[in-house]
């Protein structure tokens, strides 16, 4: 384990250390690795009615709402007057394709 800067550069002025090495800055990168799609701050805001979350679509980038509970989506907010429950649509490709 390397001697921390401070003492490395004491030693160097007392001549205790003959080769006074700085140690390599370390460069910090933060990123965001969370998968979790679902927008919690947006979906209190929103005041969305019980078991419905607003989740970010990322093939599209544009948000949807999911009911948790009946695992039902809509691309409108249950409190537009346009609002239409469906399946998802890997479920509808699934029961179709079952459907085959």
């Amino acid at each position: 384990m390397p001697l921390p800067v401070a003492l490395q550069t004491r030693l160097a002025k007392r001549g205790i250390l003959k080769h006074l090495e700085p140690e390599p800055e370390e460069e910090i990168i933060a990123e965001d690795y969370d998968d979790d799609p679902v927008d919690y701050e947006a979906t209190r805001l929103e005041g969305l009615p019980p078991s419905w979350y607003k989740v970010f679509d990322p093939s599209c980038g544009l948000p949807y709402y999911w009911n948790v509970e009946t695992d039902l989506v809509s691309w409108l907010s249950p409190h537009d007057p346009n609002f239409v429950v469906t399946k998802s649509a890997k479920k509808l490709r699934n029961s179709n394709a079952d459907a085959d």
